[in-house]
């Protein structure tokens, strides 16, 4: 399998934005992964930056709210633990075995110091979450920000309520759940929205990578809820750059019922 082309798509759409701190080994990976400064942003930018600052602000607030431990599932080529490490904060990075190696070697050809970062590499279609985080050493005992961003579009229903009772049985403290989720809304044909997203399906089956999970907020929201999720919070991305067409997507954070219950587990 060929590592994810949308994860190095979207990580030379961030060398074109302004983010919080910097990483000149982040900066050098994408000039790797073939940024053009002169290529135009594609349509889908306002989206990317709406989506990234609201990451990177969980992300930066690890630090600052006693969170130890980030969890990036589908990490990609992410480089917020270069860009955001702390001392006391520990990054785990979930992917794919073949994103995952061509982005180590990468990192490793660059020069680009990652030893502090956890790499873990799965199958999410197959493999068990939980079990590698807790050989990855992540500690269920401290509390951890657990990030989907970009990922859940391309995993079935099945596959995303695993993850979510797998992130949900590494959690015995405080924990967030952040998440990046596509809304499916019949209404948005009025607005030219299904169009655009016809178009873009059609490109992501074109590259092998078809989406595959739209819902509506009360499934994602009873999704949530069935496998030991409370929403908190969520944003449409329209909110944070008015560039982005509204009602598409959602922005989420989450946090563990009070209760645990056997059926989450």
């Amino acid at each position: 399998m060929m590592p994810s082309r949308t994860a190095q798509g979207v990580a030379r759409a961030r060398a074109r934005m302004t983010r919080p701190a910097t990483s000149e080994g982040e900066a050098r990976l994408n000039v790797d992964l073939g940024f053009d400064p002169d290529d135009a942003p594609g349509p889908l930018f306002h989206h990317l930056v709406a989506r990234t600052r609201f990451f990177d602000d969980l992300a930066l607030g690890a630090a600052t709210c006693a969170t130890t431990q980030v969890v990036i599932v589908g990490a990609g080529y992410d480089c917020r633990a270069l860009r955001f490490r702390r001392t006391g904060v520990r990054y785990f990075e979930l992917d794919h075995p073949a994103t995952q190696r061509d982005k180590q070697a990468r990192l490793a050809r660059l020069g680009i110091a990652a030893a502090d970062v956890h790499y873990v590499a799965i199958d999410l279609t197959s493999g068990d979450v939980a079990a590698a985080l807790a050989a990855a050493g992540h500690d269920a005992s401290q509390p951890s920000l657990f990030m989907c961003e970009g990922l859940l579009l391309y995993l079935d229903v099945g596959v995303i309520e695993r993850v979510f009772r797998a992130l949900r049985r590494r959690v015995d403290r405080r924990a967030t759940l952040a998440l990046s989720i596509a809304v499916r809304d019949e209404a948005l044909a009025n607005a030219g929205v299904a169009a655009r997203r016809a178009a873009w399906d059609q490109r992501l089956r074109r590259i092998g990578e078809p989406p595959r999970t739209r819902l509506r907020r009360a499934e994602w929201d009873a999704l949530l809820a069935a496998t030991g999720w409370v929403p908190v919070r969520a944003v449409d991305p329209h909110e944070i750059d008015p560039e982005v067409s509204p009602g598409g997507a959602l922005l989420v954070t989450a946090e563990p019922a009070a209760k645990k219950s056997t059926a989450w587990t």
